[in-house]
């Protein structure tokens, strides 16, 4: 036949698998296919064995090393129907606890009965010699899965669906997984993990759906908000919203504003309020208007009252601490104890830490009973370390979870709140809108909240822009802190710090150092000389690229964490991961259990967290998982299958490091996309340094960051809310 024409359709028998890519199941098979034609075939299908049938869709190609092949665009595995082909597949390996001698008697005890009693009673298969419960039972547990599986992936692979889409929809929607696609594929996008819109919508218009089906539409103005979501957004306004979906669908704006006008009827969208009519997806606008209703109440509450002078106990820190406070610092502390919620800003080394540590004194000489907390694992560690006093992440704090249905369980909330009287909350620039209402939800009346953060640092990754909002509305007190306290080392970054906000250049001195480089052969060149003396985090605002985070982190892996005979190592999409390797959470995994030594105990939790970092301290490459341990003592074991959900940091972008601090950092600075390189970023950068910081790259894209004081507008209600008399319906 000709090479390339029309797909054609090939069933047959694997009879060897030449190679598979364990990443993303990418296969070269040997095949006889029922013409018996003997011929080598490629294509994604990680499930498929040795000894197995199979439906191939595709064409033939010649490849000029390997000669003609069969390049498959859809591998479907067939359902064994004859007891022989039932045996090669529990003997394919495929199958836990099964292999070739285990198949055999399986086939020789039930004879043409094995299908049936393998799918509905694999208990039965203890009347098999050599197998016991425990076998049965892991027998019939990978049997089934395989099973539904595998019609799902036969279900959903005339759509376009890869067998990798397949496998997580599968685990997403279990033995529904096709019907509920075929209802409506756009519930992917929301759903499944690495499938967006335009796939769903390929998906769609492979099943027949119609380009102006009205819930194409609506799916498109969700899509549109989603995306806006993503980039910090609470809401668009409706003259971004419409234009930009009709956009995007290919439609014309008539059709798109009928859509939004059917979901605001609905309920599914809420037009706020506001000259360019802010249009919002419904759990977006309840957030806000329980944020703002929330945090009124507390203002409006009658305190726990103080059974200590503000002043003494000031007077009797001081003393027993050495500080001498700063008028500011004073007045912050005194408005802190004094008010409902008040907020406490600053840079670095403005004295934030101090005034917490006063706080803390005062509120714990009153007999309150205080909790502390930061979003992020680093963050609540530096705090506890500051304090002495036990410090969580707020999603520990409020015992975050997911249940059975993998919905999120918060274990405080208003029906359970904190037991406390006073909370501290430090990085509330990392904040966003849904992480403040239910912290908001598990206060209760009558507590003080002390909110603390840098306003000038990059915003929150989830959306809203809740610290700049909250110091906006008027409605709390705000301390803002500009007089540099810090001394010695690290002053020199707390300075240049403030230069950068002012807009002017840094000044090099002890801890701040400027390293010309002109390529990305200079910046390596750099990088090597630091990283081989000493322990630095590497910080780049690019992802991309020669000096981006994916090329910086392989060639700091084999700098830093070499191969070595001894030293175990496994391969995972794209990455390779060794013993020692320095690595980061980039997903939250509400469910992934972690343990931490308490001394006498044994503290067992579940919850690992985006941006969280650790080190991998083993791998067990036959039982296919590795472990690594947290900046935070917690250890947590992943299965390689669950690879995806960490990345190596030896290297990381400035948005990934905030709210971390590393004693000494350097910043790769060469040039990208100027809208994004504003002086907001280059500050985030220079202040997660403690001890030592070193620019490297042109002086004049510095200047050039420092001079752009554009910062992307956010699009956020909770000021006009908080601004508002009265509380929120």
């Amino acid at each position: 036949m000709e090479y390339g024409q029309e797909k054609i359709m090939l069933e047959g028998m694997v009879t060897q698998i030449v190679y598979r890519n364990e990443a993303n199941g990418y296969t070269v098979m040997e095949l006889m296919t029922d013409d018996g034609e003997e011929l080598t075939a490629v294509g994604y299908s990680p499930m498929l064995g040795q000894g197995e049938r199979v439906q191939l869709e595709g064409v033939f190609t010649m490849h000029r090393e390997y000669g003609r092949q069969f390049q498959a665009a859809v591998c479907r595995p067939m359902l064994p129907e004859t007891t022989e082909e039932l045996e090669r597949f529990l003997a394919s390996g495929l199958i836990k606890g099964c292999g070739p001698a285990t198949a055999r008697a399986i086939i020789q005890t039930f004879g043409d009965e094995a299908g049936d009693i393998l799918t509905f009673a694999p208990n039965q298969l203890v009347r098999v010699p050599g197998i016991g419960p425990v076998t049965a039972a892991k027998i019939g547990s990978s049997y089934a899965e395989n099973m539904q599986l595998r019609q799902v992936i036969a279900g959903l692979s005339e759509y376009g669906i890869t067998v990798s889409q397949a496998i997580r929809i599968a685990a997403e929607y279990g033995e529904d997984a096709v019907s509920r696609v075929k209802e409506n594929p756009y519930r992917l996008s929301d759903d499944i993990f690495g499938i967006g819109f335009k796939t769903a919508d390929a998906i769609a218009q492979k099943m027949g759906i119609e380009a102006d089906a009205p819930f194409r539409m609506e799916a498109g103005l969700r899509h549109t908000l989603q995306l806006a979501s993503g980039e910090g957004h609470m809401f668009l306004p409706s003259e971004i919203l419409i234009p930009f979906t009709a956009k995007q669908l290919h439609t014309d704006v008539e059709r798109v504003q009928r859509a939004a006008v059917r979901m605001l009827q609905t309920g599914v969208l809420k037009l706020g309020e506001g000259k360019n009519e802010p249009v919002y997806l419904a759990g977006y606008y309840r957030a806000e208007q329980e944020c703002a209703m929330l945090l009124k109440q507390l203002c409006q509450a009658e305190l726990a009252p103080l059974r200590t002078e503000v002043a003494d106990g000031i007077e009797r820190r001081q003393k027993s601490s050495g500080i001498r406070l700063a008028t500011q610092q004073r007045a912050a502390i005194e408005t802190a104890v004094a008010s409902p919620v008040s907020i406490i800003t600053g840079g670095p080394g403005t004295g934030k830490t101090t005034i917490v540590q006063f706080v803390l004194s005062l509120f714990e000489q009153a007999g309150l009973e205080v909790a502390l907390c930061a979003p992020t694992g680093r963050a609540a560690k530096r705090m506890e370390q500051a304090t002495g006093c036990a410090a969580h992440t707020i999603h520990r704090l409020l015992e975050y979870g997911r249940g059975e249905e993998n919905e999120e369980i918060y274990g405080k909330d208003q029906d359970h709140p904190l037991e406390v009287e006073a909370v501290i909350v430090d990085e509330m620039s990392m904040v966003d809108t849904f992480l403040l209402m239910h912290l908001l939800r598990a206060i209760p009346q009558g507590t003080r909240v002390v909110f603390i953060g840098d306003a000038d640092q990059l915003p929150s990754v989830g959306p809203g822009h809740v610290l700049h909002d909250l110091i906006q509305c008027g409605r709390f007190p705000v301390t803002a802190l500009d007089t540099i306290f810090r001394q010695g080392e690290g002053s020199a970054i707390s300075l240049n710090a403030r230069r950068i906000n002012r807009g002017e250049m840094p000044v090099p001195g002890q801890g701040f150092e400027l390293w010309q480089a002109e390529n990305p052969g200079q910046v390596w060149h750099h990088l090597q000389q630091l990283c081989a003396q000493g322990d630095w985090q590497v910080i780049t605002p690019m992802k991309k690229g020669e000096s981006g985070v994916i090329s910086l982190n392989g060639k700091l892996q084999g700098l830093i964490n070499p191969a070595g005979r001894r030293k175990a190592e496994f391969a995972r999409f794209g990455q390779t991961f060794r013993v020692g390797d320095q690595v980061m959470q980039i997903r939250n995994d509400y469910n992934q259990p972690w343990t931490r030594d308490r001394g006498e105990e044994l503290e067992r939790g579940k919850g690992v967290f985006n941006g969280e970092l650790g080190v991998i301290t083993s791998i067990q490459l036959e039982a296919e998982m590795f472990t690594v341990q947290f900046d935070d003592d917690r250890v947590s074991e992943y299965d390689f299958a669950q690879a995806d959900e960490v990345t190596l940091s030896y290297a990381i972008s400035i948005h990934k490091s905030q709210g971390s601090e590393f004693d000494r950092v350097a910043i790769a600075l060469l040039g990208g996309t100027p809208m994004l390189y504003n002086r907001n970023l280059l500050y985030t950068a220079v202040t997660r340094a403690k001890k030592h910081v070193i620019l490297i790259g042109r002086k004049g894209v510095i200047q050039q960051m420092i001079a752009n004081n554009k910062t992307k507008q956010r699009y956020s209600g909770l000021a006009l809310m908080l601004g508002q008399d009265g509380t929120a319906p």
